[in-house]
């Protein structure tokens, strides 16, 4: 089994469409990466976005306003987002946590 690790590049992508209001798939995602990820990471990468949708710590990628922006001022939007990203993590180790406690408890019945 292979697991790929899902790039922020690409989660940054589907919420962009998603704010676009498109629901972000594996064509839309291959068609605007121009092959930079391999197809089962893209594939990955939107099985984890329809998983969590509200991706609260994933903000749409605009690249001409982060290259505006000053140095330090991108450092906290660097430390601001890897705190959201944190927090939307911790939300997923409780969900999945959730999810195998329930299983385990649904196969000791």
């Amino acid at each position: 089994m292979v697991i790929f690790m899902i790039d922020e590049k690409l989660l940054s992508l589907c919420a962009q469409l998603a704010k676009q209001g498109k629901k972000p798939n594996v064509g839309l995602l291959k068609g605007r990466t121009k092959g930079t990820f391999p197809l089962p990471q893209i594939i990955a990468a939107v099985q984890y976005w329809k998983a969590n949708p509200e991706m609260e710590g994933i903000q749409p990628n605009d690249e001409a306003t982060t290259l505006e922006t000053e140095p330090a001022v991108q450092e906290e939007n660097t430390i601001a987002a890897l705190e959201q990203r944190v927090v939307a993590l911790e939300k997923q180790v409780e969900h999945l946590t959730l999810q195998v406690q329930s299983l385990i408890q649904a196969k000791s019945e």
